[in-house]
């Protein structure tokens, strides 16, 4: 009887009402989230080009991290061209009066009194199209090196130390100093020691070598160049030392006698006995192997250096090395 009353007693248009406030509250409910997201992600869209219109404050810079040239450990490297290296802090090579390429090596190389120096040295110029003149600062040792890059036609580079400042066994006049050179200690006894000083653990026999080039290799890329200077011994992608510089000769292991001074490849280091007035290379194999051979040290320097600039040096039947104009016409190899 209830219902009959309720039909009777409330108007349908009140009914209808009721049901449409309910359907606006359940539409709501289901839209409310959507319509919150919406919010939300229009409130970052804002915030971003907030950030985008913000003005600098003054003179301040962005916040960025630090370049790794700065780190105190990476090492200042500069290259110059031959023609400016007197702009150079501290370059030990003086190129006053050259002009041209052949002066330059000319000057550098300071006419070697070995034979087969002389026979490298025209290799290089031969082959030499351009040079440049590194320098490469250490800030965490506070070590400076210098090094001379030739650049080959062939577009390869080969590098050399500065050279030492000796004058065992090459018979200078005292008180002369050499050309290519902006300083230099000649003659004296003073002068003796230090050098005896200098390749105390290398081979004298050597020093006409060293005082051109303090070590001589092969550059894959400029960029290794600091870290050989830092670490002769190291191999970077093909770069490396195949003439050691003095501060790398080092006995070889059981036979303390013998000193290695240049490389022959990643298994082998040609040494020499450090007893002897004129001694012969011996090849020491990482395995512990020696092989003695005949020929000199300075010999096989000057043959590593024509080697590696690109000129074959082919031994005759008398054993005796023929430099370009030998059996093969001085053609490239």
């Amino acid at each position: 009887m209830a219902m009959p009353f309720f039909a009777d007693n409330v108007p349908w248009w009140w009914l209808g009402g009721i049901c449409g406030t309910l359907l606006v509250v359940m539409l709501s409910a289901v839209m409310m989230p959507f319509m919150s997201w919406g919010d939300k992600k229009q409130g970052k869209t804002q915030a971003k080009a907030g950030a985008k219109r913000k003005p600098s404050s003054g003179n301040r810079k962005d916040d960025s991290p630090g370049k790794l040239e700065d780190e105190p450990w990476f090492p200042e490297v500069e290259f110059r061209d031959w023609q400016d290296a007197v702009l150079m802090q501290g370059c030990p090579w003086s190129f006053d009066g050259c002009d041209s390429v052949e002066d330059l090596i000319k000057c550098i190389w300071r006419n070697p009194l070995h034979t087969g120096l002389q026979q490298a040295m025209t290799a290089l110029i031969s082959r030499t199209k351009n040079v440049r003149v590194a320098r490469v600062h250490y800030r965490m040792t506070d070590e400076t090196f210098y090094s001379v890059v030739y650049t080959l036609k062939s577009g390869a580079e080969l590098f050399g130390g500065q050279p030492l400042e000796m004058a065992v066994g090459l018979e200078l006049d005292e008180g002369i100093s050499e050309p290519g050179l902006r300083r230099r200690n000649v003659g004296g006894d003073d002068a003796r020691t230090q050098d005896d000083d200098t390749l105390g653990n290398g081979l004298c026999c050597l020093a006409p070598f060293y005082r051109i080039h303090d070590g001589f290799g092969c550059l894959l890329s400029s960029k290794h160049l600091a870290v050989l200077l830092a670490n002769p011994g190291d191999t970077i992608q093909g770069s490396c030392y195949y003439v050691y510089p003095t501060r790398h000769m080092e006995p070889v292991q059981g036979a303390e006698h013998l000193v290695k001074f240049a490389r022959v490849d990643k298994q082998c280091a040609a040494a020499a006995d450090i007893r002897e007035e004129h001694p012969h290379v011996v090849f020491s194999e990482h395995t512990g192997d020696l092989t003695e051979d005949d020929e000199p040290p300075m010999d096989f320097v000057a043959d590593t250096i024509c080697n590696i600039a690109g000129q074959k040096v082919v031994p005759d039947g008398m054993c005796y090395h023929a430099y370009g104009g030998g059996k093969f016409g001085g053609k490239d190899f």
